[in-house]
């Protein structure tokens, strides 16, 4: 990869960084949507996707929302991360366009890489019951879940504060 298309890389990864990190934008909800429809688990009703949410109800309540919320920030915070690693590897090392591109992908996807490896570890931790403990155990549930009633908690939350629910009783 020639100099001028590293930095031009560089410089609109930064941007998004940025973005991802600064943003304040409310998260887009999308009310009575197919995808939620088709998708998302029985017995659920709503699903935070790549930083939108996405519900098959006709509105939400303020809990729904702000829970949904926290995911959102945790995603948007994980990419943000992963995308500024890439950029380290992107300035000092020669990768091909092929591995910087799976590189971005991965950034994208890390919330939920991170999310399956720690719903399985607690499925193993609890003997491998299929019950609702591991998914209520995820570090992220239990920020979002302890935190949903909080309408002003996301306006003052710390960046990656799901870390602190990993070592939590």
């Amino acid at each position: 990869m020639t100099i001028i298309y590293r930095i031009l890389l560089v410089l609109l990864l930064t941007l998004l960084i940025d973005f991802l990190i600064t943003s304040k934008l409310k998260t887009k909800i999308f009310l009575d949507n197919w995808v939620a429809k088709h998708f998302v688990f029985k017995g659920y009703y709503t699903i935070m996707l790549f930083g939108f949410i996405l519900t098959k109800c006709k509105s939400l309540k303020a809990s729904t929302m702000v829970y949904e919320r926290i995911h959102s920030r945790q995603w948007m915070e994980l990419t943000a991360l992963f995308l500024s690693i890439n950029i380290v590897l992107l300035t000092f090392r020669d990768i091909t366009l092929g591995a910087f591109l799976i590189g971005i992908i991965g950034s994208i996807l890390s919330f939920y890489i991170i999310y399956v490896i720690e719903w399985l570890i607690r499925v193993a931790i609890n003997k491998f019951k299929a019950n609702n403990t591991a998914y209520h155990n995820i570090s992220f549930e239990r920020e979002a879940y302890g935190n949903q009633d909080n309408t002003t908690y996301l306006e003052k939350r710390i960046p990656f504060n799901f870390i602190k629910y990993y070592f939590k009783k």
